[in-house]
């Protein structure tokens, strides 16, 4: 599969966002020791951190307008990708929008798909750990929306499966 970044360089700004996630700095407050939020906040500053670097790609932006994805390939659209980020060890879920086309997105196209262990509240802190690094192209046919009114959709392992294994770490 062509794309315009090497599997390495995806790899290498993956896992340096993750070191600065795991040594994020609030003023005085660290990350993970003063500061522990919950699982989803965790993984929402994660994907901002990857969305922020990948930006300083020459040829990348970050996405500034609803049909953007969240990195933005300046020269050919069809290459610009989305990021999942997972506190699971295993699954990656998106929102109800990621399951269908709308006026404003299409959500088929490339994800950078990572799973990692959050810090974690309690007697024996939990240090991060990035698990899983995955990456490839993701029809919105394979995301399945949650029944009823929720706002989740989900992939199932073998959409997962499909995607190439660009690290793993047990």
């Amino acid at each position: 599969m062509y794309y315009p970044l090497s599997k390495k360089k995806i790899v290498e700004v993956v896992k340096e966002s993750f070191a600065d996630f795991k040594h994020g700095k609030f003023r005085k407050m660290n990350l993970g020791k003063e500061v522990i939020p919950e699982k989803q906040v965790q993984s929402g500053i994660l994907h901002e951190l990857i969305v922020a670097s990948m930006s300083l790609i020459k040829g990348f932006r970050e996405g500034k307008q609803k049909h953007d994805k969240d990195i933005v390939f300046i020269k050919n659209n069809k290459f610009s990708l989305d990021v999942k980020t997972s506190t699971n060890p295993e699954r990656i879920a998106g929102n109800r929008l990621t399951a269908g086309r709308t006026d404003y997105v299409n959500p088929s196209g490339y994800f950078l798909c990572v799973n990692f262990d959050p810090f974690l509240k309690g007697i024996k802190l939990q240090k991060p750990k990035l698990r899983k690094i995955r990456f490839g192209w993701i029809d919105a046919s394979k995301w399945k929306p949650q029944s009823g009114r929720g706002q989740a959709a989900t992939l199932s392992s073998e959409t997962l499966q499909s995607l190439e294994l660009l690290f793993k770490q047990d």
